[in-house]
């Protein structure tokens, strides 16, 4: 599993001209899942294969391998076109369902670290880790497990780790791995992050882009008020609430009263191991 940080963790509650900042007293980690609705349909890593959902267009590629899109294939093209690409490339319809389903293991997993967890389909995965913070040594502690137990699952999936909800999403959903606690370092992690990382209205993006506007970063040197005006009160909320400005409430799982699952072993063994091993998703 191949990931890299690409931003310095912030632990110490200072700054480079040595003012402290107070730290924020929430914590949430995001995981997101780039490559689910492949891995949903189990398509090998190695394989010339392609997601399809239905379009105006027709069919068209959701999602590519990366050896189909090491030979031109792309998210948003015809599936005719991929073809014609690559006539012996695997075509697979979307699956939500196994999507879901699989997103699903990933809150069994994580409520073994708090009880706040929140599932945002289709790839992501939140839950408030400030509380457990003892519990688990810390929070270099905490991260280093995290990252270390993503690793095992065999997914591809990033973590990231802020005071808010909505930078976490973001971060990770850009692929960026970070870990920061400190609020006023939100802003310098996020300024590089695209346009599309505020999931806005497919209209409102062509809009700002329209506008020369490509990052967070271009959009933040906007006035507020016009910004408010032109785009959409939406617009100044999502970067406000990511920034920490502003409320972000999310809807919270429940986890059930008792569950009952179960994990056919390939051969009988009394290695822990192998037992473990299989049970590493179970709360």
């Amino acid at each position: 599993m191949q990931h890299a940080a690409q931003h310095a963790v912030s632990l110490d509650g200072g700054t480079a001209s040595g003012v402290a900042r107070a730290p924020s007293s929430f914590l949430w980690a995001a995981v997101d899942l780039p490559s689910l609705a492949l891995e949903a349909l189990h398509i090998g890593v190695n394989e010339y294969a392609v997601v399809t959902e239905p379009s105006c267009r027709g069919a068209v590629v959701y999602q590519a391998s990366e050896n189909a899109r090491s030979v031109g294939i792309k998210p948003g093209m015809n599936v005719n076109a991929a073809l014609a690409i690559r006539a012996s490339l695997r075509v697979c319809p979307r699956d939500p369902d196994a999507e879901r389903r699989h997103l699903h293991e990933f809150h069994h997993w994580a409520v073994r670290f708090t009880p706040t967890v929140s599932t945002e389909p289709p790839t992501t995965l939140l839950f408030e880790v400030a509380a457990s913070l003892k519990l688990f040594d810390g929070i270099e502690a905490l991260y280093d497990r995290l990252r270390r137990e993503l690793d095992q699952t065999g997914h591809r999936c990033y973590l990231a780790l802020t005071p808010t909800p909505g930078a976490s999403s973001m971060l990770a959903a850009a692929g960026r791995e970070t870990l920061i606690t400190d609020m006023a370092d939100l802003r310098m992690s996020m300024r590089a992050l695209p346009l599309h990382s505020l999931r806005l209205a497919r209209e409102k993006l062509r809009r700002l882009r329209a506008a020369g506007v490509s990052s967070l970063e271009e959009l933040w040197r906007l006035p507020r008020h016009d910004l408010a005006r032109r785009f959409g009160p939406d617009v100044v909320r999502k970067l406000d609430q990511a920034l920490g400005m502003r409320p972000d409430p999310r809807r919270i799982d429940a986890i059930p009263d008792c569950f009952e699952r179960h994990c056919e072993l390939e051969a009988e063994t009394v290695e822990a191991g192998f037992i473990l091993q299989a049970a590493r998703f179970l709360p």
